[in-house]
């Protein structure tokens, strides 16, 4: 059993499971949102593009959180009431059946959890219940100068192969999830779309 780095009790993985379970619907739900309709979220904010980055971007004003993405992408309304805010390539970017996407899902804890135990016991699910689970490769990153977790992998929804790139930060008693969602073989082009949402992520 490992131990709660922040109290000194200890932590249980097992007690965990459920406040993450969501990781599968995250991943679900992005895998169909491609092909889901929904109602555009109008921005009015002037594109602009981070440094580093050629890309035309526009700014998403969240609730207590902002990010930068691609100007040629579209916000809109999510069907599923975790995920926040749901950004979709254009429609010419459909690749193998797959639109590709980024979403950003913010879950309350109902525990104290550190943002490498909130990683962890995801993974674990995820890893566990999508059908074809391989991990691809995973690592450590910052999100708004703070610590954050990251996972690369592929799976089959339906018999459809997806690859997502999912990172992962707790602040305060919240968990941040933003997750790009693509056909494998399109994957590689749009990862700088995801670095882009990443890179600029703010959390008020």
């Amino acid at each position: 059993m490992e131990t709660n780095r922040s109290s000194g009790r200890p932590w249980s993985t097992r007690l965990c499971l459920p406040l993450v379970a969501s990781s599968v619907l995250w991943a679900t739900a992005c895998a169909s949102a491609g092909n889901a309709a929904s109602s555009e979220t109008p921005s009015s904010e002037t594109p602009t593009s981070p440094s580093g980055s050629s890309v035309e971007t526009r700014t998403y004003e969240g609730d207590g959180y902002s990010f930068a993405y691609p100007a040629s992408w579209t916000p809109s309304q999510p069907a599923t009431g975790l995920v926040e805010v749901l950004i979709s390539a254009p429609p010419a970017a459909r690749q193998d059946g797959i639109l590709p996407n980024i979403n950003v899902v913010l879950e309350p804890l109902r525990l104290e959890l550190s943002t490498d135990q909130y990683y962890l016991a995801s993974k674990q699910i995820v890893g566990g219940t999508l059908a074809g689970f391989e991990l691809v490769d995973q690592g450590q990153t910052r999100i708004d100068g703070q610590p954050a977790r990251w996972m690369d992998y592929r799976w089959e929804s339906q018999g459809t192969a997806l690859r997502q790139r999912q990172v992962y930060q707790v602040r305060d008693d919240t968990g941040y999830v933003i997750t790009l969602t693509a056909s494998p073989s399109a994957f590689g082009e749009h990862l700088g779309s995801q670095l882009i949402v990443e890179e600029s992520f703010r959390i008020a």
